[in-house]
């Protein structure tokens, strides 16, 4: 994959490829069937149905980030729709997860299976962070103005984390908010060490616009695609859909 891909989704390749690359990098494999692979559960949620009686659904896969271009492959269909029958957000298990999970949806989505549970994750080889601002109803998007004020708090939990000895982390513009990703190696069974410092991320660094969501905490969470888009509500000038972009990458 190249750094500078041509076409009309070079740029979205591009932060999808710096973020594969980072999750990929320094981080230990599974053995599966004579091959290492790091395997993760992705998920294309609300896509709207061809038959407009039915309603949005989830499509779910298992992909091996070692091989990128199959993850691409199968997410660029998306992003390339019209607008309206695009999915609301493409999503990626921050975690790795048991790569018996390939012989349900290998490389592939499929509709009606279930994803991936806290109990099938192997390690938390990240600490994942999320600013979000607090907006009414939730299922909008964010405006300017919103997404600046989560861009100063997450700012600052880089800082006060770095400050006491973490690794500067991968920032992320979720579209509405953002995401800073610190390199740590825990098991899935933490003893609630991430809870616990989110909560007190939360109490630290949470304001009256913006929160630090403390329930990302569980393994298995899922977190946006950079390169895919955040479509929350209808696509206005104040509240626009917006692709999902890396600002910052951690140092090799």
């Amino acid at each position: 994959m190249s750094d500078k891909p041509p076409g009309p989704l070079a740029e979205n390749l591009k932060h999808f490829h710096d973020f594969v690359s980072v999750l990929a990098a320094g981080v230990d494999r599974y053995s599966h069937e004579g091959r290492d692979v790091l395997v993760h559960d992705v998920r294309v949620l609300d896509l709207p149905s061809d038959n407009s009686k039915y309603p949005p659904r989830t499509l779910v896969g298992f992909f091996d980030l070692l091989q990128p271009v199959r993850l691409w492959d199968a997410v660029r269909p998306y992003l390339s729709l019209p607008e309206a029958a695009q999915p609301a957000g493409i999503y990626i298990s921050v975690s790795p997860i048991k790569p018996d999970f390939l012989a349900l949806a290998d490389h592939a989505f499929k509709a009606k299976i279930g994803g991936a549970t806290d109990e099938d994750v192997f390690a938390r080889n990240f600490f994942f962070v999320d600013a979000d601002p607090i907006r009414r109803p939730a299922e909008i998007s964010a405006t300017d103005e919103e997404k600046a004020a989560a861009r100063a708090v997450i700012a600052g939990v880089k800082d006060d984390l770095v400050t006491r000895g973490f690794p500067p982390p991968m920032v992320v513009d979720s579209g509405n908010g953002y995401h800073a990703w610190f390199r740590i190696g825990l098991p899935a069974d933490d003893g609630g060490k991430v809870k616990a410092l989110l909560d007190a991320l939360a109490r630290r660094h949470g304001t009256g616009k913006v929160k630090i969501d403390v329930k990302v905490a569980n393994p298995s969470r899922l977190c946006k695609i950079p390169g895919t888009y955040a479509r929350k509500g209808e696509n206005r000038p104040s509240r626009p859909h917006r692709m999902a972009r890396i600002l910052e990458l951690p140092p090799c």
